[in-house]
């Protein structure tokens, strides 16, 4: 009866490589920009894209975010997230919404990402890790642009869970781990569309410490997003092509 019930933990080590699990904890800091276009059509008025620089949105110049990494063999989980704000005055140069061209305005865009990963090596080893896989990513989406002087006010609010589909890049050598981490998809749900890709380059140097105890590492990396959607709620149709991207670091 022992030997049978040691098989299935046989296979699994075998399939891990009985390697030891790792647990990477890395919160981070950074900057976040923002550009595109966004469209937002309400009663019938608006509706033609304004450049983001109109609006005066900018970049978010104190990011805080978390990555956490479990590696078991070939086995890779990565969960994120990070909340950035943008805001800002400008000058619109078409109408949107019912705010009119020529009209100064107020701005302020929230943005929520958080993504987790599975992928799984097909190509392992400490030079060149090789894997896809899938995962599940939440997008927050909250904009205001308000007419200054007291005007009107148009809002465009977009939240949604999508399935993502995953890959990684690593390598490892001498103090240095380096991974790219892709995830994206094109998605279609209730007449709305969303389109996601989302890079994030990441290098952690190894200052003290080991792989199977307490280390410290410097992090730095670049992370870069687009996101599309086009979406109606009632009366408000929002159509939105965006980039974010930006660098972060952190010492610990």
């Amino acid at each position: 009866m022992r030997t049978a019930h040691a098989f299935p933990l046989l296979a699994l080590c075998l399939a891990a490589g009985c390697s030891t699990p790792r647990l990477d904890i890395t919160p981070r800091y950074g900057t976040f920009d923002i550009d595109g276009d966004l469209a937002i059509e309400e009663d019938g008025l608006g509706g033609a894209k304004a450049d983001i620089s109109q609006t005066g949105l900018e970049k978010d110049d104190s990011v805080f975010g978390a990555r956490v990494d479990f590696d078991w063999g070939p086995a890779h989980v990565m969960v994120s997230g990070q909340q950035t704000t943008h805001d800002g005055n400008g000058t619109l140069q078409v109408d949107l919404g019912g705010i009119p061209a020529g009209a100064d305005v107020a701005s302020d865009l929230d943005l929520g990402l958080y993504t987790g990963a599975f992928t799984f090596d097909f190509f392992p080893g400490d030079l060149l890790e090789l894997g896809i896989g899938l995962g599940a990513s939440y997008v927050d989406l909250d904009a205001s642009f308000q007419e200054q002087g007291g005007g009107e006010t148009v809002e465009a609010d977009e939240a949604v869970p999508l399935p993502v589909l995953a890959a990684r890049v690593g390598t490892r050598f001498w103090r240095v781990d380096a991974s790219l981490q892709a995830s994206g998809l094109a998605w279609s749900y209730d007449g709305d569309d969303i389109y996601l890709l989302d890079l994030d380059l990441m290098a952690k140097l190894r200052l003290f410490g080991g792989d199977e105890h307490l280390a410290g590492h410097l992090t730095a990396g670049y992370r870069w997003v687009e996101l599309d959607f086009d979406y109606e709620d009632g009366n408000e149709a929002v159509e939105a092509d965006l980039t974010f991207d930006g660098p972060y670091i952190l010492s610990l």
